[in-house]
Formats: structure tokens, C-alpha cells, sequence
């Protein structure tokens, strides 16, 4: 993501909302690349996973972190360093970890998840920066990270795309999945929507109907195949 000498994205991000289409305006590439990598993050609930659905469906390579960190909890390097921090009560009966027991385990406690935190980003900056490598040459390879700017991960990816929605519209969503409690300690875990929005090259406001958030996709993957053509 190309940056200016004060640290701020190069030019305003693509934003497209209701009243908004995909504009013009410049979302760099850092480097021509065979390989082209998109982060994708956003607030919760935002439709981030929507947006990677899209991006498949459009020719993109998918990758999900939530996916890559499932991975890591079943090596034996990750489960021992968990079980000796969170105790037994949080092992699978398969010799894993119990991702619910360990999120209950966790939960409402800060310094527990910046533990988790410290031990899983780096080994999730690793395994997406292999797993870009290995992607076919030409291919627009699109990660989902909910929290790449909090991990310090923009600059794994030649892009970022950030899916914001407001937060009565994101909390009445993730109602029927967890409870308003943890909808809040979450959301205070990660950064405000603006801060998210000055880390983007390109931004899509989910208040719209999901044609739109298509359309939004093969956009940014025409923009991005076209800045970072040799």
C-alpha cells in the first residue's frame, strides 16, 4: 500500500456507498508483482466474508485467516504453548485446542488476548506471506484478516480493502451470532472505522445491496491488475 512521507495512504481510498460508485481515484500498488496479494479486513459483522465470497466468485484466490489460525491451533509447537498458558480445560478431545472453550476462556479478558495475540500474528504473517508465494503466477491472491492493521500486516499485501458498515447496522447483525457483550469487547479490540479507512486503498460501505458489493469487487480487481501490470 504506497504511503506518503508523513505515513498516510497515498490518495484517497476507493469508497463506493449508497449514493457513491467506485470512483477514480489512486489505490497504488507498492510494486509491479506476477502475483498480486489484497488484504481484506473491516469491522465486524461489516460483510467481510461476503466481500471474499465476491472476490472468489470474480477469479480471486480466497484465503481466510480465521481458516490459517484453525491450522495452527493443531500444531504441537501452538497447543503446548496454550495449554501451558490457559490449562487443560481448553484441549479438544482430539489432542487440539477447543476453539469454544479457549473463546470462553478468554473472553472480557484483555490481557489474555493480547497473549493469544503476540503468539498467533506472527505466525499468521508467515504462513499468508507462503501462501501468496505459492500462488499461481498472475493470480490475485485476497486474505481476510479482521484484524491486519491491528497486526501490523499492511505491508504482507500489495493492497488493502476494508468493508465498514455502521455500528447499530453491524451489532444488529451479529446479534444472532454472539451476544452484545462480546459484539463490544471485540469491537473495542479493534481500530476505529476511520482509522480503518485512512489504512485502505479501497473502502466499500455495506449499506447496500449485495450487487452493489459485486460490482464494488471486479472494480478493485480491474484497478489492481491494472496499476500492477509490468
Amino acid at each position: 500500500m504506497g504511503l506518503n512521507e508523513g505515513g498516510a495512504p497515498a490518495g484517497a481510498p476507493l469508497s463506493l456507498s449508497k449514493e457513491d460508485a467506485v470512483n477514480d481515484g489512486p489505490g497504488a500498488a507498492k510494486h509491479s508483482s506476477r502475483v498480486i496479494s489484497i488484504g481484506l479486513t473491516g469491522g465486524q459483522a461489516a460483510g467481510k466474508s461476503t466481500a471474499l465470497r465476491f472476490f472468489a466468485e470474480a477469479g480471486a484466490v480466497p484465503l481466510s485467516s480465521d481458516r490459517i489460525v484453525s491450522d495452527l491451533y493443531g500444531r504441537p509447537e501452538v497447543i503446548r504453548a496454550v495449554l501451558d498458558r490457559f490449562g487443560e480445560g481448553v484441549a479438544a478431545v482430539d489432542g487440539g485446542i477447543d476453539r469454544a472453550a479457549l473463546r470462553e476462556r478468554t473472553a472480557g479478558e484483555g490481557a489474555a488476548l493480547d497473549w493469544l495475540e503476540k503468539l498467533l500474528h506472527p505466525l499468521v504473517g508467515r504462513e499468508i506471506a507462503e501462501r501468496i508465494a505459492r500462488a499461481p503466477a498472475g493470480s490475485v491472491v485476497v486474505v481476510e484478516v479482521p484484524l491486519l492493521l491491528e497486526a501490523g500486516l499492511e505491508d504482507a499485501f500489495d493492497f488493502v480493502v476494508t468493508i465498514e458498515a455502521p455500528p447499530e447496522v453491524r451489532r444488529k447483525r451479529a446479534s444472532g451470532r454472539e451476544g452484545s457483550s462480546l459484539f463490544e469487547l471485540l469491537d473495542q479490540r479493534q481500530l476505529s472505522s476511520k482509522a480503518r479507512r485512512a489504512g485502505a486503498d479501497f473502502v466499500y460501505v455495506n449499506d447496500v445491496c449485495p450487487e452493489d458489493m459485486a460490482q464494488f469487487v471486479h472494480e478493485v480487481i480491474e484497478r489492481v491488475r491494472r496499476e500492477s501490470a509490468d
